[in-house]
């Protein structure tokens, strides 16, 4: 049974992660709530010890909807699985920074 010892794992600490780089914040927040969406009921049922992990630029820690709802709390709310977000400073070389 592919469920064997699910419950036994279920309080352990996460065994692996699907990682996700968000850089912005409105533009990229639907496509990335849809996937954490697809990924929680398609994927983490059957791999329930993992975590979801979102690195994510200091602008999308502010960044709300239309009706001044933070971002990171609906992503929270779009899942029960484990959501981690761990905020990052991107910084590129001089040769780069006019490309992005």
């Amino acid at each position: 049974d592919k469920c064997e010892g699910v419950s036994e794992r279920a309080g352990r600490p996460p065994r692996g992660a699907v990682v996700y780089l968000m850089y912005g914040a409105e533009h990229y927040y639907k496509l990335l709530r849809e996937s954490i969406v697809w990924i929680t009921t398609s994927f983490l049922q059957q791999f329930p010890s993992y975590a979801i992990v979102v690195f994510h630029s200091s602008n999308f820690v502010s960044a709300t909807d239309a009706q001044g709802r933070p971002l990171l709390d609906l992503l929270r709310g779009a899942t029960n699985a484990d959501i981690r977000f761990i905020e990052l400073t991107i910084d590129y070389r001089d040769i780069h920074k006019e490309r992005f």
